[in-house]
């Protein structure tokens, strides 16, 4: 399904990106997933702001507050795809998730080659910790018709224990 949705864009026009907004704790495994699944070795996402180019916004940082979730993350493998990273649910962490709420709202409303597609959302199952009181009231609200996809990440961490 991945790679048919990347030739069907790439195929019937370069304009035309496939929007997706990646959620989930902090250390979730979420710039690993978007690296293994375009095929690109690590720090090889394109980041851009505005339309330009970014090279102080370290991609998978786990340095709180490094995140811009209006940022645009693309990889060279996979063009079609536009890539939005929330920086992490945190614990308490009210702020990250009214940031989420008004960008959905904002790319619910967007222009076609601005709208989010889908959304993301990576639950880490390498630890005991609970799936989170802002994962679980987030999905308990309306995306505004954007279908969220929960991915399990770290499995193999759960296996080692």
């Amino acid at each position: 399904m991945w790679k048919y949705i990347h030739e069907h864009l790439t195929a019937t026009n370069k304009a035309r990106r496939f929007r997706v907004l990646i959620l989930g704790p902090a250390n979730a495994g979420k710039t690993t997933l978007l690296e293994r699944l375009t095929d690109s070795p690590t720090g090889a996402g394109i980041v851009t702001r505005n339309g330009r180019h970014v090279q102080d916004v370290p991609i998978g940082s786990d340095r709180r507050g490094s995140h811009n979730i209006e940022d645009e993350i693309a990889y060279a493998s996979y063009p079609a795809f536009v890539f939005h990273d929330s920086g992490g649910f945190e614990a308490g962490g009210v702020k990250e998730v009214e940031a989420v709420w008004k960008f959905i709202r904002k790319r619910s409303l967007a222009s076609p080659s601005q709208q989010l597609h889908a959304i993301w959302l990576c639950i880490p199952t390498d630890n005991d910790r609970p799936f989170g009181f802002l994962q679980s009231g987030f999905l308990s609200e309306s995306t505004a018709s954007v279908p969220i996809i929960g991915i399990f990440t770290k499995l193999d961490g759960r296996r080692t224990k």
